[in-house]
């Protein structure tokens, strides 16, 4: 026998024309009909179960996620400990081979953020020193001294509370260069800190740009967004997720030894493609910190020789492709005996 009971669903269930065409509140109950202008009630039990469950599912979330402004909060002295993994697979020139080798590499580094100032308007200078590194190639460790490192990586920056780096000093130059524009491996530290935030309360949904020191400089122009996500089940009051994309066309024109041309030089080569970028991200308002963020980045580039060869071998087209996942974690806060604390990173 089919069911012919009317669909009662609660009566603070969230009401839009898309879902709700065909059901209306008839006094003390939901009636769901087979036509926008009524007729005969549904006659299907699962209909209904499925309509509720959306409509109660929806309710929850916009109820869950008031809006709210997002910021930065420093606390002089008070050190956060990150632990950066990034997973690269690779095809591209490497070291002393002009032509594309396959590459597998995992670099692990623990980041140290000491702020040492903070201002009225909650601007802090803050030290990000690297404490380790381990650097596997191919699944074989990699020998990389932890003070050569810290040359290059050590820097002081100044920050907004919004997380506009307004100031970065220190470090040294990559122990290899990088020609594409506003690709500089110094500029790490920018993963503890993704995201610039608005100076207004956000909830679900918004979305906004904002300009990143991850990449930036002269003859870059990227793009980076930031869009709140509802929470899930199993969220902390006050974690509120976000997406990150990001992306950035290359288009420039070489000389003969692979920099980009100036004035009236001949064009020796030319480097085109893109790099690419999406991450979910989690930030504990509460701590005005990131807690965890997952970044998967792509790029592929082509180069291709214009004028003539500068050594015999030297290929026609060169096409590079990166793939990579770069995760940053707060870890524990530990104790002078080394001991993890009460406060962990949301998982």
């Amino acid at each position: 026998m089919r069911d012919s009971r009317i669909v009662t669903l609660p009566h603070n269930a969230l009401w839009t024309t898309h879902h709700l065409s065909r059901c209306r509140f008839d006094s003390t109950h939901w009636a769901c009909y087979n036509s926008p202008t009524g007729g005969t009630p549904l006659r299907s039990n699962i209909a209904a179960l499925v309509l509720a469950g959306f409509l109660l599912t929806t309710n929850g979330v916009k109820a869950d996620a008031p809006a709210r402004v997002l910021a930065y909060q420093m606390k002089p002295g008070q050190t956060q400990r990150y632990k950066l993994t990034a997973t690269i697979k690779a095809n591209m020139p490497f070291l002393e081979s002009i032509t594309p080798v396959d590459l597998d590499v995992v670099i692990s580094l623990v980041y140290l953020a000491t702020p040492k100032t903070l201002l009225a308007d909650g601007t802090s200078d803050v030290e990000c020193k690297v404490d380790s590194v381990d650097v596997t190639l191919a699944t074989i460790p990699f020998p990389i001294a932890v003070e050569d490192v810290q040359k290059i990586l050590n820097q002081t920056i100044t920050i907004a509370q919004s997380g506009e780096i307004k100031k970065a000093g220190g470090g040294g130059p990559p122990p290899i260069n990088v020609s594409i524009p506003g690709v500089d491996p110094t500029r790490l530290y920018a993963l503890l800190y993704p995201v610039v935030f608005q100076q207004r309360p956000v909830k679900p949904g918004d979305t906004w740009s904002f300009k990143s020191n991850l990449l930036a400089g002269e003859g870059a122009a990227p793009s980076f967004k930031a869009t709140i996500l509802p929470p899930q089940d199993g969220d902390t009051e006050g974690v509120t997720r976000l997406r990150e994309t990001l992306s950035m066309k290359v288009d420039q024109k070489l000389d003969g030894d692979k920099k980009p041309v100036v004035g009236n030089k001949p064009v020796h080569r030319t480097r085109k493609g893109a790099i690419e970028g999406e991450g979910d991200l989690q930030f504990s308002a509460s701590e005005g910190r990131f807690t965890k963020s997952v970044v998967k980045l792509k790029a592929n580039i082509v180069e291709k020789l214009l004028g003539k060869p500068s050594k015999p071998d030297e290929p026609k087209e060169v096409t590079s492709k990166v793939a990579a996942t770069v995760t940053v974690e707060l870890q524990p806060e530990t104790t002078a005996d080394g001991k993890s604390g009460e406060k962990q990173a949301s998982k």
